[in-house]
């Protein structure tokens, strides 16, 4: 997410010939004022010196807004764990980040009621599937759609992909405050976690202050192990200043939301393929730019590509009371001439200290009103998206022709966009909104397609939304075809099963006020003691290793990063531990790789380490020979899935091919004492590998865990053990 410029080579304002018979529309976003935006991206990066807890030596906000009275306000808090230490050239993790938790502090200055109507909240986790019989981990999108999903109270699916995000809403409910006391938003979130090393968390919140006066800061801490404990938030925080990494934060006058109107004329002689011209209006052209192709979500100022085509008209501006800002001014410049507001616009710089080439040091003034384009340094101006700001585009298209045609929105990006799609009353055209999906470069892609009656004038209502950690700068389109455009959300082919990290295969398992529970049922947890050892390997880092039974002790491993090994993380977390039954550490193994599978098997132990590797004694190790881990349910038969067939093994090494009639599983894998395998909605399960039973659920099988009796598919639906 750090520079929204994407460098692009493009032809300006380039209309076809078979455009140019369609009137060019005008693009002007008019502004939301019914509300305010608070938005807090910065720092984006959240470290130690970030955090709000005794941790701390310095504690302090993230972001504060003092003082806010009765209105509408709409909040977007997006920042990454980086409580990593490093070395002094960067390169090298030294020291493990650790928990920590992300909220929203609503402090009445006098008696204040607030209704909370709307909530997201995410932090992406990973996700086991299977697929032609091997096993992936994948990563849920850092743009946290599950979050958005919540948030906008509507599922989203990505194009061309089997992925969707079901929505987790709330009831609007109302919080009376007394004067002096805190109330804080994660205890009206349903779904609020602690944020692991090195991974995003995003937090939205639609509120009204319905009166009183109430201050609504941003700020972290590092998590106790009981996931929404602020007893050791300190007493007196330093306040949230600003410091330059190419984010923002503040509050914007206007709310988050932003519209425009286009009105378009097309008949018969009207090409297929034609794209509908609009006419944009911004710094560099304000006598307006015909074009093809807009961009949004883009500050026109920093940016040396596209500024020529940039609709400018959508972008929000934001500002941000910081007494801090003051000590950035150059020595020369009196104090009258000094103020505490930055402003995050386009209009400004987001110079907080001096830089080389902002003009002289001594008359330096942070976040000063940037020149004229022949001086303009656009590496200086705000760095902008317009992220979390929902654009809605009301089309019109009059068909005067005899034949039915259509409607697209074509936007050209590698970014992760939302498009949800209305008709003239607001009325959903489809039950769910789509992601895009991100890429490594642009991609265009059909994100809608919408029939042209003829002789009829159709209205349409397209929302765009964009949110973090993807690039801003979205090339937009509209195109008129003869012929529908694919906008296809399909099943994957793939088998996906969250993975639990909680369940070590023999029981569940929870670090909670940093101790260890155990239970079979969980419902009745009891305290584990472990050694001094494992308690310092996982210590602030409760939701990062990942415990497996061995049939005589377990195994320990960092497991989050199992979908994508980081870059550093992946260096610093390549030991295995192997514990006895009283959690003492009897061996360990530091390999080449970032481990991200591993599994016991009878008398011996598979690590996933760029390839499967086995070992019978924790110390020796040598390649498997085999892409696919086996798996273990602690009894006679060790047993992997391959070419849709299954063979088993008494010793974990020497496999022998079984056969079955009308059952070819691409895959098996054990939970607990029984190995399973999961088609739709039916699972197949067996206590020895040979003999199966059958169970068909309601929906198709997205989840599952056991208990000593009961097998529970989709976290609702519970199936006896036979």
């Amino acid at each position: 997410m750090k520079n929204l410029i994407i460098p692009i080579a493009l032809t300006m304002g380039v209309c076809t010939a078979s455009a140019l018979a369609v009137d060019s529309a005008p693009l002007n976003f008019t502004k939301d004022t019914s509300g305010k935006y608070i938005f807090c991206n910065s720092n984006e990066f959240i470290r130690r010196s970030d955090l709000a807890d005794e941790s701390n030596e310095h504690p302090r906000y993230i972001m504060n807004n003092t003082g806010l009275t009765p209105d509408k306000y709409a909040l977007f808090a997006s920042h990454v764990n980086h409580t990593e230490k490093r070395s002094a050239d960067g390169y090298t993790i030294t020291e493990a980040g650790y928990d920590i938790e992300l909220d929203v502090e609503f402090k009445a200055q006098e008696d204040t009621q607030i209704t909370l109507t709307s909530v997201g909240f995410e932090v992406p986790k990973n996700r086991q599937y299977w697929y032609e019989g091997k096993s992936y981990t994948f990563e849920d999108q850092w743009g946290c759609f599950n979050a958005w999903a919540s948030y906008m109270n509507i599922p989203i699916h990505q194009i061309d992909s089997g992925m969707k995000y079901e929505p987790q809403s709330i009831e609007p409910q109302t919080i009376d405050i007394k004067a002096g006391e805190t109330v804080w938003l994660s205890k009206y979130i349903p779904n609020y976690d602690v944020v692991p090393f090195y991974r995003p968390v995003h937090i939205l919140a639609d509120f009204t202050i319905n009166s009183g006066k109430c201050d609504v800061n941003v700020l972290a801490v590092k998590t106790t192990g009981t996931t929404g404990d602020r007893s050791t938030v300190s007493a007196k925080l330093a306040y949230g200043s600003y410091e330059r990494d190419r984010q923002h934060k503040g509050i914007s006058e206007n709310y988050n939301k932003v519209y425009t109107e286009l009105s378009y004329t097309i008949d018969d002689y009207t090409w297929s393929d034609t794209t509908l011209p609009v006419t944009v209006y911004n710094y560099y052209k304000p006598e307006g730019n015909e074009t093809t192709r807009w961009y949004t979500h883009l500050n026109p100022r920093s940016d040396p590509w596209s500024h020529e085509l940039c609709a400018q008209s959508d972008m929000l501006g934001f500002s941000y009371y910081d007494e801090g800002k003051k000590r950035f001014y150059g020595w020369s410049v009196s104090d009258d001439k000094k103020d505490s507001v930055w402003h995050f616009d386009i209009e400004h710089s987001d110079l907080s200290s001096y830089i080389s080439g902002a003009g002289a040091a001594n008359t330096f003034i942070p976040n000063y009103v940037l020149p004229d384009a022949s001086q303009e340094n656009k590496d200086f101006a705000c760095s902008m998206g317009n992220y979390g700001v929902l654009y809605n585009y009301k089309i019109n298209v009059t068909n005067n022709g005899g034949m039915i045609r259509y409607l697209n929105y074509v936007p050209n990006t590698g970014s992760n966009i939302v498009v949800i799609l209305r008709d003239a009353d607001g009325n959903l055209m489809m039950p769910y909104a789509m992601s895009k999906g991100v890429n490594a470069a642009r991609v265009k892609n059909t994100m809608a397609s919408v029939e042209l009656p003829p002789q009829q004038t159709t209205t349409i209502n397209l929302q765009v939304v964009l949110t973090t950690n993807y690039a801003g700068g979205i090339e937009n389109a509209l195109t008129i075809t003869d012929t529908p455009q694919m906008v296809e959300v399909y099943k994957s082919g793939r088998q996906e099963i969250v993975k639990d990290y909680d369940y070590t295969g023999r029981e569940f398992y929870k670090w909670e006020n940093r101790k260890l529970y155990l239970s079979k049922d969980l419902e009745t947890w009891t305290e584990t003691l472990v050694s001094e050892e494992v308690y310092y390997t996982v210590y602030g880092n409760w939701k990062e290793y990942e415990l497996k039974y061995t049939g005589n002790g377990y195994m320990l491993k960092a497991a989050i990063y199992d979908g994508i090994p980081y870059y550093l993380v992946c260096d610093f977390f390549r030991t295995v531990y192997f514990l006895d039954e009283s959690f003492n550490v009897v061996g360990k193994h530091e390999f080449n790789y970032y481990p991200t599978a591993f599994t016991p098997v009878k008398g011996g132990y598979y690590i996933k380490a760029g390839t499967p590797m086995y070992s019978s004694d924790m110390n020796n190790w040598q390649m498997s020979g085999d892409t696919v881990m086996p798996c273990w349910n602690y009894g006679e038969n060790v047993a992997k899935a391959k070419d849709g067939k299954i063979y088993l093994s008494k010793d974990g090494i020497n496999f022998t091919e079984q056969s079955y009639s009308d059952f070819h599983p691409t895959y098996i894998d054990a939970i607990g004492n029984l190995y399973y395998y999961a088609e739709g909605r039916t699972l197949y399960y067996s206590h020895d590998g040979v003999s199966w039973k059958q169970i068909i659920a309601e929906n198709e099988i997205e989840s599952i865990y056991k208990t000593d009796t009961e097998i529970v598919i989709n976290k609702t639906e519970v199936f006896s053990i036979e």
